[in-house]
């Protein structure tokens, strides 16, 4: 029998809301979340039978938020979706978004608290990472990618402050997509993954740099906390000194101007909601 495929696919973005997303629908018992699966992303789509799917579910749905980085063994986005468009020509492609300062922001304040990273915003914005996150930030750029494989109609923008603000509303608009009525208990803590706050960061990056070559990284899970308390203890007046992290110059203003012109794209064709746009601060 031919293996088959997900009818749904969850491709991010990154620090979107995607983990609060994937806990509710795996709470779902009428639907099947597949989780990374690494079938589309990896070698495992010539080497390998996808097994995941499951009949009796009415909702399949491979959720993989890191799909758009291209990152370690995964292969590049544009060959990710032409696996997907492959296998299932007819999925619908959910792509969860967020204003586009925020969402680097917050990737960066977490690779100061997940690893050892003692680079400033900046440094960070010109490395491969922060690279990645500019890429898929131009929502444009990444809609007109997806449409390379897939028709308008199937191609789906959810907004992460719809999530956060008016989580029931954000569900509702989610089930939509899979012509389901939403859970009648939606209960869950968006901020799962909340990334540390700004009189952090700078300790963070402290304890990365005096500590980070140190440390060999199997070990750092459990002796960065003693570290970050040391540093602490030796810089507390930097627990009130607050960090702007998006600044001016020339880099910050470009990509401003950028990022403005591919959310306006957008709204030019009907993508995305020019009043929900500035609702929750998008540039345009």
């Amino acid at each position: 029998m031919s293996p088959q495929y997900p009818e749904y696919f969850h491709i991010g973005l990154p620090k979107t809301g995607t983990t609060s997303i994937q806990y509710l629908l795996e709470k779902d018992q009428r639907i099947n979340l597949i989780f990374k699966s690494g079938f589309f992303t990896t070698t495992d789509f010539w080497t390998s039978v996808y097994d995941f799917y499951d009949a009796e579910k009415q909702v399949n749905i491979e959720s993989d938020e890191t799909m758009v980085r291209g990152f370690s063994n995964y292969g590049k986005f544009v060959l990710n979706l032409e696996h997907i468009a492959q296998k299932a020509p007819n999925a619908q492609i959910i792509i969860t978004i967020r204003e586009q300062i925020q969402l680097m922001e917050s990737r960066y304040k977490d690779t100061l608290n997940s690893v050892y990273y003692d680079g400033t915003f900046e440094d960070w914005l010109t490395c491969t990472q922060g690279l990645d996150y500019i890429s898929f930030c131009h929502f444009s750029l990444l809609y007109k990618t997806v449409k390379l494989f897939f028709p308008k109609e199937h191609i789906h923008f959810l907004f992460f402050e719809d999530l956060k603000n008016n989580n029931t509303q954000f569900f509702q608009d989610l089930y939509q997509i899979f012509d389901l009525p939403p859970p009648s208990d939606i209960s869950f803590d968006v901020h799962k993954n909340k990334s540390p706050n700004f009189q952090d960061l700078e300790l963070h990056r402290r304890t990365n740099k005096y500590f980070g070559l140190s440390v060999k990284r199997k070990y750092s899970e459990w002796v960065k906390p003693y570290a970050y308390s040391m540093v602490k203890l030796l810089t507390p007046e930097q627990r009130t000194k607050n960090h702007k992290l998006w600044k001016s110059g020339t880099l910050y203003e470009n990509l401003e101007k950028a990022f403005k012109a591919s959310n306006r794209e957008l709204i030019a064709q009907g993508i995305l909601s020019e009043s929900k746009l500035k609702k929750y601060g998008y540039l345009i």
